[in-house]
């Protein structure tokens, strides 16, 4: 997307969805660090079978809530719905580029062109803007989760969790191999909350987060933090802690401070705790994870007295589980003048929240002094009255016209992203993925709109009442409705199983008890784990003759 003000003169850039590493400036304060916390320890909380469930308690075990994930296959411009959103009137929002399938933040090069990360596709992406028309390349793909681009110069950086690559003067030599540079970062293992939002920052040192590997724990050394480095990975300090996950961080024009959003923890109840806007003021700073949230509300879970003590509380919060991403100062003059060094935020919008909120992009203004903030719409309409939605955006980039671009994805598919994660070699299911070789989005998309149009499966066959009641309650002992919902139909992020045939379902039970399940599904062998043939064959005659 590209907002701008209209012009009588030729149109100069415009708004796509994405969002950039601006290298402004950095933080004021010495090179100091704040003390390391104790080393990893998990909340004891209710079962769970995914990284996103740890923090529920028992009443929470059968919520339905569950992350939102995004579409991987190109949307046709004609479907994507520029009517329904809105922005300030003079300001006009048109699609600047598409066909960038998870793209998130985005990065300029000196020559204009433009390089995109993403998270589940495992793709960076390159735009280049021919004057009026916009072409896209993939520059890399099969990485996982790099989210992170930076450009200094014409040289791109991509931190993905386990790489960073550096790509020399890509912009003027698009087949240049990456130098491989990940041994120099010293990465940490864990994925959770490790997908990064990375820029340079006006020293011209990289600045780099690393979540907390939970929703609510004691994260190790290495963890719920914020590093910079020199550009070669040396000289690495830890900036800032008790940051739970940041993913989106820019710096004043004029005090040069670093402003960042931070995501609260979930499954503390729908209204908090709220994310957050925080600003930092020197180095060493203490943010509160995991003890002390938003503006001072102590954890639930891991208690200690005087929660907040010491912690640097948020310049303002920014709405419960709203999912902050991109932050962006605006210091362009094609805007009016009120917004001359404004916050643009993007607010990707809540999973867990009975009633969704965020979906949008806000402004942020604030006094001289960095005091009283104002949170104001800027970018709606993503969000349907019915809680439906047709997008999430998710961060901003300033082009040197003074328009912004916004990188939004749309809701996704289930069976149309596990098709597209075979394809692209993301689930190595080699039988499959032959199949789907060559095999376009469009052709993909069509594929997984005839399989899901398909009616249910003939009726199921005789009942066997004391299998039934058997697989019904190791189903419930399995917690199995909390990820495909409470009837067994499945969503976004689930398939179904009630109905499906009942030697599929047992095959496919034993592969993954047995740790020869194919794909990264590899939760399903903890729950599975241990359980006997008979007891998958009542599981699986349980869940096929739900209807």
């Amino acid at each position: 997307l590209n907002v701008r003000i209209p012009q009588s003169k030729p149109q100069m850039g415009t708004l796509m969805g994405l969002a950039a590493a601006a290298a402004l400036a950095l933080v004021a304060g010495c090179a100091s660090q704040p003390p390391a916390p104790p080393t990893v320890s998990a909340v004891v909380t209710a079962p769970v079978a995914q990284a996103w469930q740890q923090g529920r308690t028992a009443e929470q075990a059968n919520s339905t809530l569950a992350p939102l994930a995004g579409k991987l296959t190109v949307t046709p411009p004609e479907q994507i719905a520029l009517d329904k959103l809105k922005v300030p009137a003079g300001f006009k929002l048109e699609l600047w580029a598409h066909g960038l399938p998870g793209g998130r933040a985005m990065a300029r090069a000196d020559n204009g062109k433009i390089y995109v990360g993403t998270r589940g596709i495992g793709r960076v992406y390159e735009i280049t803007d021919n004057g009026g028309q916009r072409t896209v390349r993939t520059v890399i793909d099969k990485l996982t989760q790099p989210a992170g681009v930076a450009v200094r110069g014409n040289t791109l950086y991509v931190f993905a969790i386990n790489r960073v690559l550096r790509f020399d003067d890509i912009a003027n030599n698009p087949n240049v191999a990456p130098v491989d540079m990940t041994a120099a970062f010293n990465l940490p293992p864990e994925q959770h909350h490790n997908w990064k939002y990375v820029a340079f920052g006006p020293d011209g040192k990289l600045y780099v987060p690393f979540g907390a590997p939970c929703n609510i724990c004691i994260p190790g050394q290495e963890y719920a933090q914020i590093r910079r480095y020199n550009a070669d990975g040396s000289g690495m300090e830890v900036i800032a802690r008790g940051v739970r996950n940041t993913v989106g961080f820019d710096w004043h024009p004029t005090t040069k401070e670093m402003w960042f959003t931070d995501h609260g923890r979930d499954w503390m109840g729908d209204n908090g705790p709220e994310d957050e806007l925080n600003r930092m003021t020197k180095v060493g700073l203490n943010f509160g994870f995991p003890y002390c949230h938003a503006g001072g509300v102590p954890d639930r879970d891991i208690v200690k007295a005087n929660p907040c003590e010491g912690v640097t509380l948020p310049v303002t919060t920014m709405g419960p589980h709203t999912a902050v991403m991109g932050v962006k100062f605006y210091t362009g003059n094609m805007f009016p003048a009120e917004y001359k060094n404004a916050m643009f935020i993007a607010r990707k919008g809540s999973w867990n929240r009975s009633q969704r909120s965020g979906f949008d992009v806000v402004t942020v203004t604030t006094d001289a002094n960095g005091r009283n903030a104002q949170v104001k719409p800027f970018l709606t309409g993503f969000l349907n009255s019915d809680q439906s939605f047709n997008g999430r955006p998710a961060y901003i980039h300033q082009q040197p016209d003074g328009s912004l671009l916004i990188s939004a994805s749309q809701p996704r598919v289930f069976l149309e992203n596990t098709l597209i994660m075979i394809r692209e070699g993301l689930r190595p299911v080699p039988a499959k993925r032959g199949l789907l070789d060559g095999v376009g989005d469009a052709e993909v998309s069509a594929l997984a709109e005839y399989f899901s149009r398909q009616s249910a499966p003939p009726g199921p066959g005789t009942r066997d009442e004391a299998a039934f009641l058997r697989g019904q309650a190791l189903a419930s002992q399995g917690l199995c409705g909390t990820c495909h919902l409470p009837n067994y139909a499945g969503q976004q992020q689930m398939p179904r199983l009630a109905g499906q045939r009942e030697e599929y379902l047992s095959h496919s039970m034993k592969r993954f008890r047995d740790n020869q399940a194919e794909g990264r599904d590899t939760m399903m062998n903890g729950v599975l784990r241990g359980l006997s043939d008979a007891a998958v064959a009542d599981l699986a005659h349980y869940f096929s003759q739900l209807r």
